[in-house]
This record gives C-alpha cells, structure tokens and sequence, in this order.
C-alpha cells in the first residue's frame, strides 16, 4: 500500500451513464473521466488582458460564494474548468489513495463489454507528483489484469495535458495498458507565454513510438494557422495528428467560431474537432 495521493475534483462515467469523450480522436468514445486538481497555467480564452484580471478575480470569489460544487455556472470565456486550477477551490476535492482510485476505477469500468477510455484530465493531470501517483496505479491495473482479475477490454488511457510537463515515469513498461496523450498547446489566445507553453522536450518524451499522440488547439478565427505552423516549427515534429476546436465555453460562443475553424480544417487539411461536452450538453460539472 502506498500514501501517495493526488486531489481529484470530479470523475464521471459510470455503469449506465457512461460520459462521451467531446473532443480529438476518440470524440464519441464511451468514457469515464478523471479530473486531477491544480495547473501549472491559468488560461483566459476570450479575455483581454485587462478583462483577465477581473475574470479571475470573480472566478475566486466563487469559492466561497457557492458550496456546491454542481452549483457553479458555466463561463462563455477563460477556463472553462476554473474550479480545477485556484488553490480557493481545493476544498472541493477529495486526495484518493493509490489503492482508493484503483477501486474507484475498477468499480465504474469492469464490466463494460467492449472497449472504453479512461481520461485522466484537470487541471494539468501530468504534474509531477501525479505522475507518480498514476504509475503507481497503473501497476496495480497492469496485475490485476493479468492475474485475470480484471476487464481486459477498456485500458485505453488518455492523458489531456498542456504539454508541458517532460514524463518521469516508464509508460512502455505495462503489458495491458495503452497510455495515449491528447496535447493542447495553449496559444496566445489562451493569455499565456510561449515561454510557459512551449516545451519540446516533454512532447519528445510523449513521441517515443509507442503511443498514439495528438495535438488539439483552440482557435476562433484564422490567425491560429500561423501560430499552429510556428509552434509545430519549435516543436520539430511532423506527422503528428492536429485536431482543431472552437473557441468558447458555451454553446453560443462555440456556434459564433465554429464555421471559421470548421473552414480553415477543410483548407489546411487538420482535423476538425468537435465540442460536444458544450454543443450538445451545454458544458457543466460532470460533462
């Protein structure tokens, strides 16, 4: 047994009411989530610099404001996951043990008749210390499968991560588990440095032939394609996978820059990725 924890603001997806992955390659895929708590950016999509100030100044006061954590709205723009990144929402998380999440796990996926993803989102789920944490878990999973003591069919995992955090731990070393990684390097849309955004390093460390990996960007209109090319040039990769999103935490905000996004895809031959967690369900806790 280990005490190693790592805090958790939501997971959803459970027997009869699985959650449908929104986004990327594996959109429309039956899936259960688990969203880690804490992130190394905080992302102000839509906002100003000056609107950014504010923005995060009313997100924070939310904390004391509401005392559920279903309760909180639905932003058009910034973080559309807020309660996931400021320390003033940690009292709505609880810290699972290895052993808790494996259970946690086991109980929403074991008998699920065909194949399923496990996301691993936040916040930024690849902080280092919560890499620890999900190798330790993997390693439990990766036995329980082989000792026949668990649904071989669903590990599938992805990790949604910004990118920016190099991998300490071995993910090749599992018989049973396929470790994928959907990538959203943050623009200056997002209010934030290439400085603190950029790592080539960790999406080397993410490309070593064993994984499927994915890049996903937010755009609302066609500046993005100089920065997706100038950033693919930093990073010094090809062939990789690069999905597009609209911009917007709403369904309004979404319509407003999807035709745009859905254009530049069909001209510059990237993927269009949906938004369905917002078009369809209308964003929200748990979705």
């Amino acid at each position: 047994m280990s005490d190693t924890t790592v805090p958790v603001i939501e997971i959803f997806g459970e027997p009869g009411a699985y959650a449908i992955q929104g986004e990327g390659m594996y959109a429309g895929t039956p899936s259960v989530f688990v969203r880690t708590f804490g992130c190394n950016l905080k992302c102000c999509f839509g906002l100003d610099k000056h609107e950014k100030d504010q923005w995060e100044k009313t997100v924070k006061s939310y904390a004391d404001k509401y005392n559920c954590l279903e309760d909180l709205p639905v932003l058009a723009k910034g973080c559309d996951t807020y309660y996931s990144i400021f320390p003033e929402f940690r009292k709505f998380t609880k810290d699972y043990t290895v052993d808790e999440m494996v259970n946690e796990i086991k109980w929403r996926t074991e008998n699920f008749s065909s194949k399923i993803d496990l996301v691993i989102t936040g916040g930024e789920p690849l902080l280092p210390k919560h890499q620890v944490f999900w190798a330790l878990v993997f390693n439990q999973i990766d036995e329980l499968i082989y000792l026949n003591n668990y649904n071989q069919n669903i590990f599938n995992i992805t990790f949604e991560t910004n990118g920016t955090y190099e991998l300490v731990f071995d993910t090749d070393g599992y018989n049973y588990i396929n470790i994928n990684f959907s990538v959203s390097p943050k623009l200056k849309n997002s209010g934030q440095e290439y400085i603190d955004t950029i790592n080539p390093k960790a999406i080397i460390s993410y490309d070593n032939g064993c994984h499927d990996m994915w890049f996903k960007f937010v755009g609302g209109d066609d500046s993005i394609v100089f920065e997706i090319e100038n950033v693919m040039e930093l990073y010094g990769l090809d062939g990789i996978p690069i999905y597009i999103m609209p911009e917007g935490g709403t369904k309004e905000e979404i319509d407003k820059h999807q035709e745009v996004i859905y254009n530049i895809c069909s001209e510059c031959g990237y993927c269009y990725s949906p938004r369905h967690q917002v078009s369809i369900m209308g964003n929200g806790i748990g979705i």
